[in-house]
C-alpha cells in the first residue's frame, strides 16, 4: 500500500504529513507569536516629541558655472528639509549637476534640466553638498536644520 503523501496514478498528495491549519486565516497568539501580557502597554499611546514637524527656511540662490563649489556645509545640527531648483532659462539649456559628500559632475546622481526641481522633506542628505553646471545656470536651493 503507497504513503497517503506519494503521487500514485497521476493524483497529487500532500508535500507534508503535518495536519492542515483548522482556520488558515488566523494566526494564533503566544506563545508562538507576538507575547501577550497583561501587564504589557500593548496599544497604548506613546508621546513623541518630533523635532521635524517644523522647519525654518534658508532660500537662496547661486549662478553656477563648470567649476564644482560647495553650497552647504554637512552642518553640526540636522538638517530637515532641502530643495533645488534649475531657475535656468531654457533657452541656455543648463543641466545642473548636484554632488552629495563629493565635488559635482556630469556624473552625479542628482541632476536637474531648465525648470527641474526636487525637495527632501523625509529623508534628507547631510552631506557636505556642491553643485555645478554644464554651462552658465542659475540654481534656487533651500534647506532648513533642526535646533539642535
Amino acid at each position: 500500500m503507497a504513503d497517503q503523501n506519494t503521487p500514485s496514478g497521476g493524483d497529487i498528495g500532500n508535500l507534508s504529513n503535518l495536519a492542515p491549519w483548522s482556520s488558515p486565516t488566523f494566526i494564533s497568539g503566544a506563545p508562538n507569536n507576538l507575547p501577550t501580557s497583561s501587564s504589557s502597554n500593548l496599544g497604548a499611546p506613546i508621546a513623541i516629541h518630533e523635532n521635524y514637524r517644523r522647519a525654518s527656511f534658508l532660500d537662496t540662490y547661486i549662478v553656477l558655472g563648470s567649476a564644482s563649489v560647495l553650497l552647504i556645509n554637512q552642518s553640526v545640527v540636522q538638517r530637515n528639509a532641502l530643495g533645488f531648483r534649475n531657475n535656468t532659462a531654457p533657452s541656455f539649456g543648463s543641466v545642473i549637476y548636484i554632488g552629495f559628500g563629493q565635488d559635482a559632475s556630469v556624473l552625479s546622481w542628482l541632476q536637474l534640466a531648465s525648470g527641474e526641481q526636487v525637495f527632501f522633506d523625509s529623508v534628507v542628505p547631510q552631506d557636505d553638498i556642491y553643485a555645478a553646471s554644464n554651462g552658465v545656470g542659475l540654481l534656487a536651493y533651500v534647506y532648513s536644520t533642526t535646533s539642535g
